[in-house]
């Protein structure tokens, strides 16, 4: 009975002979890859699982084990499809955004253009226009986040503030639904906004 080879089931590395380190190359490109794509070390580290000091040694040696590099590529793999995701989920947030907003300052009384181009992060708290604007774009930010399902950091980049301040939006609307006006204006809201996404 002879004995057949098994078929190979995954794509061999590069591999110095004698060895399971791959080679300099392989783990250049990797490198490469990430830094183009706007990672950082720790970043790619974390989702693959790598302790950074092994990656710092490859780095520095040019090269490592080939398990280790399967790791590195798939979690750099991983992590580009979340910012392509991102990208285009960012896309479409920005101008729901600016139309739930228009829709909302509306509401408040406000001119749309001018509560929007009030700077989120001056804090005038004593200014009664700064102050209305504020609450709608709290309120907008809530809505859109919950429409879109979308994460928080992707909003926060969408409209130019941090992601705790996106946090404290939503923490702050979703309290104010106890009162049964603000609830119906934002549930009105809602109702409209659906409508232009599914248009």
């Amino acid at each position: 009975m002879c004995n057949l080879a098994k078929p190979e089931t995954h794509v061999r590395l590069s591999t110095v002979p004698g060895s399971r380190r791959v080679c300099p190359q392989c783990f250049a490109e990797v490198d490469r890859v990430r830094a183009k794509a706007g990672l950082s070390k720790a970043q790619l580290c974390a989702a693959a699982g790598v302790h950074p000091t092994t990656y710092t040694r490859a780095e520095r040696s040019g090269f490592c084990r080939a398990s280790t590099l399967r790791k590195l590529r798939h979690a750099l793999a991983e992590l580009q499809r979340e910012q392509d995701m991102e990208m285009r989920m960012g896309d479409r947030v920005a101008p729901l955004y600016r139309m739930v907003f228009a829709m909302l300052a509306v509401e408040a009384g406000l001119c749309p253009e001018t509560a929007l181009a009030l700077e989120p992060r001056q804090n005038r708290h004593r200014d009664p226009n700064w102050a209305a604007a504020a609450q709608v774009r709290r309120q907008a930010l809530y809505l859109v986040v919950t429409l879109l399902d979308v994460p928080g950091a992707v909003a926060a980049d969408a409209v130019g503030v941090s992601k705790q301040a996106v946090s404290k939006a939503l923490s702050q609307v979703e309290d104010s639904r106890d009162d049964p006006a603000t609830d119906a204006l934002l549930a009105r809201m809602e109702a409209l906004a659906r409508q232009e996404v599914a248009a």
